[in-house]
């Protein structure tokens, strides 16, 4: 079942990389810091299909959520790495979030069914990833594309959880409650085919909306919230996942107070754009290499 639906890309070298940068973390002595890769080369581009199977797991998201799995898939070593953080600190509360990881990959910590998830399918993750560097535009068209079909299989529709909405000529996914998001599990095959039972499905518990500005007190049902400033948007209009500083005009809660006990992180990009600030970072690495 996992290679059903996680199988896409096997043919991408940088996704393979990726795997081998994970088992030489494996092996590094206890206490060694892992370091942050990049693959040297340029990963084969994905056709139209194929970019829609591999968005198939995650496409029916709310958007906030799509605006951080995205970014964070570009770190998929960090992914695993905060995975086993959730785990260790169910032992030890008192432990902390690394500060050299990417702030989407902190505000997955709240959503801790969709970090195990792309921890435990890493290859695709990496996949996932390198579509979104290299191919951010006609990643986020195959995402609408298995929207639009999955609404009219019929499986994609408001509800108590979220609201489906056609704006702009996209298909835009909300919480019901702009606070709290509930994570769906679904079939990606089951949800753009006429499936007689319910397709979609939702994990029992809410979760927090990671860059909301909840006041000081509030309480989370999971006890801990992994709060950042950075706001992650999609843009159906521009085909781009923006990046806003909370100083930035277009951040949602610009203006807002954030209170410091909950919020453990905080913005340090000076870009607008994360394709912008992860593939400059790669495109440097790579003409270092090739001179």
């Amino acid at each position: 079942m996992a290679r059903k639906l996680f199988g896409t890309g096997g043919k991408t070298p940088a996704g393979l990389i990726w795997l081998v940068v994970l088992l030489a973390t494996l092996l590094v002595a206890p206490g060694a810091r892992a370091q942050q890769a990049y693959p040297t080369t340029v990963p084969e581009p994905y056709d139209a299909a194929e970019l829609q199977q591999l968005v198939g797991p995650i496409a029916l998201y709310v958007d906030n959520l799509i605006g951080i799995v995205l970014p964070a898939s570009a770190y998929p070593l960090q992914v695993v790495e905060a995975a086993r953080f959730l785990d260790a600190q169910q032992e030890n509360p008192a432990l902390v979030t690394d500060a050299s990881w990417d702030d989407a990959v902190v505000a997955l910590l709240n959503y801790p069914e969709v970090l195990r998830m792309m921890s435990d399918n890493l290859r695709w993750t990496a996949n996932l990833g390198d579509a979104f560097v290299y191919q951010q535009r006609e990643l986020l068209a195959a995402i609408q594309q298995f929207r639009a079909l999955a609404r009219s299989s019929g499986h994609l529709q408001s509800d108590e959880y979220q609201v489906v909405d056609n704006a702009d000529g996209a298909i835009q996914i909300a919480p019901a409650d702009p606070q709290v998001i509930y994570v769906p599990y679904y079939v990606p095959t089951q949800v753009v085919s006429y499936y007689s039972a319910p397709a979609i499905r939702y994990y029992p518990y809410g979760y927090p909306v990671y860059d909301y500005p909840y006041p000081a007190g509030y309480s989370f049902r999971s006890g801990f919230f992994w709060g950042v400033t950075t706001a992650y948007i999609v843009s159906w209009n521009t085909h781009y996942v923006h990046v806003y500083p909370h100083g930035y005009a277009r951040h949602p809660y610009y203006g807002r107070q954030y209170w410091r006990r909950h919020y453990v992180r905080h913005s340090y990009f000076d870009r607008t754009r994360h394709h912008d600030h992860v593939a400059s970072r790669r495109a440097q690495e790579h003409a270092a290499a090739a001179s």
